[in-house]
């Protein structure tokens, strides 16, 4: 797990990491710790974690803020799984507002950090359908079900996705055998489609459910049809 732990007290901040730390170690789970002491830098790179602990009540920008645009940013991502840390009682409804996964007293994390972290990480373990997406340095985890479709763009593969775009730097021949086994059939040289949005297939191309075209070349016309009716009854069968 990739984690992120934001709070402007420094004593507090290094005891959550040796208390995650200690956790990580003893059941077996693998972890990147990263320590921000202000708020404004994990929204710039809250894309690269899988949760963040974050202090509510922060000088300058807080916690419900920081969370607050972080959200505004997830677009198809459930990720980052934000924990608020608080000390402050009054500010918890406040907090909610933001959807966070948990919260965690500081009076009481010894008896309420593992059970987070173990519960957190089973659910990234068990989530299947996260796909991860290198946009430069970030790794943005997206629902698999929430790309509709693939093209190579020069050095660039572009996933259009139900919310937005992403951009990952790499070939199609690197992504084609990985998420045919996740849906996806190629339809073009340049073209990897998500057959969960597959509403017609036509003689030249695919229709999807928003609307797209996306085009099929006579070298795959006949494997798509194939490949698609097998789909089909493998997923409703």
């Amino acid at each position: 797990m990739n984690i992120a732990i934001i709070d402007d007290e420094q004593v507090f901040s290094e005891k959550l990491q040796t208390l995650i730390k200690n956790i990580c170690d003893h059941n077996g789970i693998p972890y990147k710790i990263k320590i921000y002491q202000d708020g404004t830098r994990i929204i710039e790179k809250f894309k690269s974690f899988h949760v963040a602990f974050l202090d509510i009540d922060m000088p300058v920008l807080n916690g419900i803020k920081v969370a607050q645009a972080i959200n505004a940013q997830k677009n198809d991502s459930n990720l980052p799984f934000v924990v608020f840390i608080t000390s402050k009682d009054n500010l918890v409804f406040d907090a909610l507002k933001q959807f966070p996964y948990s919260f965690i007293r500081k009076s009481h994390i010894d008896q309420d950090l593992e059970d987070c972290i173990i519960k957190i990480y089973s659910t990234l373990n068990k989530d299947q359908n996260l796909y991860p997406i290198k946009e430069g340095r970030n790794i943005v985890y997206v629902d698999i079900n929430s790309i509709l479709y693939c093209e190579k763009q020069k050095n660039y593969i572009v996933y259009h996705t139900t919310n937005t775009t992403y951009s990952e730097r790499g070939n199609m021949e690197d992504k084609v055998s990985d998420l045919i086994k996740k849906g996806f059939l190629q339809t073009h040289i340049g073209f990897l489609v998500n057959a969960r949005h597959i509403v017609e297939l036509k003689t030249n191309s695919v229709s999807l459910d928003n609307g797209v075209e996306v085009p099929i070349s006579k070298r795959f016309r006949g494997v798509v049809k194939e490949k698609y009716m097998s789909w089909l009854v493998e997923e409703y069968a």
